[in-house]
């Protein structure tokens, strides 16, 4: 059976839709993205809490550094402001072995934070960044600078190796 004429005929008044609407929210994004580039700085801090193009130090959260620390857009209150683009989410070393990536050797924690003292009490469930700790209840976080893809070992002879829990 062949299509009727209009069928076929929707179906093009459809795609010409779909791709003027296409069409026009990518106008209306970059002109949302000229807007937001354009702006001038926030003038109270708070501001900078969650804002998607800057950022302050002071207002990032325990497993956030700035890294590398770019360049100073300008001050606010006398603190230095930062592309949101340096700022890093740090990771342990279990967690980034679960994106299959691992610290490379002899790289030192970008950050230690302290363990609080609901989570010493409390076990959280395999989605806790932090289940990685010291004897001191400290956990070392590290940055996607320091990591690279997981080099797994190898099976010999047949024999597939067994990790520190005694998986294979």
């Amino acid at each position: 059976m062949f299509p009727k004429e209009s069928e076929s005929k929707n179906e093009v008044e459809s795609s010409g839709r779909n791709s003027f609407a296409a069409s026009r929210n990518t106008i209306e994004d970059m002109e949302l993205e000229t807007r937001a580039l354009t702006e001038p700085l926030p003038t109270n801090q708070q501001a900078y809490k969650n804002h998607s193009l800057y950022a302050i130090e002071k207002w990032l959260t325990k497993c956030q550094i700035l890294h590398p620390k770019g360049p100073i857009l300008g001050f606010c209150s006398g603190h230095p402001v930062y592309p949101r683009a340096c700022v890093q989410t740090l990771r342990t070393k279990e967690r980034w072995l679960r994106e299959g990536l691992q610290v490379k050797a002899k790289e030192f924690p970008a950050k230690v934070v302290k363990q609080s003292g609901k989570l010493k009490k409390v076990q959280f469930s395999e989605d806790n960044d932090y289940d990685e700790t010291d004897s001191k209840g400290n956990n070392e976080l590290y940055g996607t600078w320091q990591l690279e893809p997981l080099q797994l070992p190898h099976a010999v002879n047949g024999i597939v190796p067994k990790n520190e829990r005694g998986s294979s």
